[in-house]
């Protein structure tokens, strides 16, 4: 059962694939975690990232609408802030040596027990009722 992984966690899912953002969403959601986005470009999310919404960490898929999700990923990495890359179907590569690729769809423990490990700067989410986070991008729970 996942319902309290990753709770308290507040993730950002960029992802151009539409359903299997939205389904990645759903998996993170279920596990207790508060989801923003979907995004589908390293333009949104870099954009995101300069507002004023906190995340704990990002799931990143390896290409994006715009191409190579390297500008998100180089922007992440600058902030210090965690990141896992995702993928759908067969990836080609592991972007980067020693790091955990996820593959879309989510399912099972393994997936949330890997982002709570790696975004554990958990914190909970108080002080916010649901209206601030849709309007702020957040997912619905």
């Amino acid at each position: 059962m996942l319902n309290q992984l990753l709770l308290g966690l507040r993730i950002l899912v960029v992802d151009d694939d539409y359903f299997v953002a939205q389904e990645t969403c759903r998996y993170i959601t279920g596990a207790g975690a508060a989801a923003a986005g979907p995004l589908p470009s390293n333009e949104e999310a870099l954009r995101f990232l300069d507002g004023s919404s906190v995340v704990d960490g990002v799931l990143l898929k390896q290409v994006l609408r715009d191409g190579s999700s390297d500008a998100t990923r180089i922007e992440l990495e600058r902030r210090n802030l965690p990141y896992l890359f995702t993928a759908s179907g067969m990836a080609m590569a592991t972007p980067r040596p020693g790091m955990p690729l996820l593959f879309t769809p989510l399912s099972g423990r393994a997936p949330a027990l890997l982002v709570r490990r790696t975004f554990r700067r958990a914190r909970p989410i108080e002080g916010e009722d649901g209206e601030a986070q849709r309007a702020a991008g957040w997912c619905e729970t």
